[in-house]
């Protein structure tokens, strides 16, 4: 059983090597691309919340060279979970698509979701997080983040 495992993960390891170096796009895996991903599309879409469902946002995928955007869709609601939206990810000289994913509600903190946000002219990802959730009479006003 150990060597049938062992020449699986053997296997699976040469396969992304492998792909890598093609330059081969793998969908649902992590992917590395040089050119930097365009900013979202510049147009106003109403995502009005619906009652048990999390909005999944739009993407932009590489495709046979060129940057296609993907629109967004809506996903059923996961009980005790947020939706930590996926991203684009600066890692050395290229980018990685980082999926989506649920993550487990936490105790006495407010998940703030991912966000587009100027900054020096460029739009970039500032990615969800957890604050610690204020009592009313312990913090007045809104939260900035």
């Amino acid at each position: 059983m150990k060597s049938t495992s062992r020449r699986l993960h053997a296997f699976l390891l040469a396969a992304g090597l492998a792909a890598a170096s093609a330059g081969c796009t793998m969908y649902g895996r992590a992917q590395l691309v040089s050119s930097t991903p365009p900013p979202p599309p510049a147009r106003v879409i109403s995502v009005e919340p619906r009652p048990g469902y999390a909005y999944i946002q739009g993407r932009w995928d590489l495709e046979g060279g060129r940057w296609v955007w993907r629109d967004g869709y809506w996903i059923r609601q996961r009980t005790g979970y947020v939706y930590d939206q996926g991203y684009w990810d600066r890692r050395g000289s290229g980018y990685v698509w980082v999926e989506g994913r649920w993550e487990p509600q936490r105790s006495g903190h407010v998940y703030v979701p991912g966000h587009w946000q100027v900054s020096g002219g460029r739009q970039i990802w500032v990615r969800g997080h957890w604050r610690p959730a204020y009592r009313e009479t312990e913090r007045r006003g809104a939260y900035r983040y």
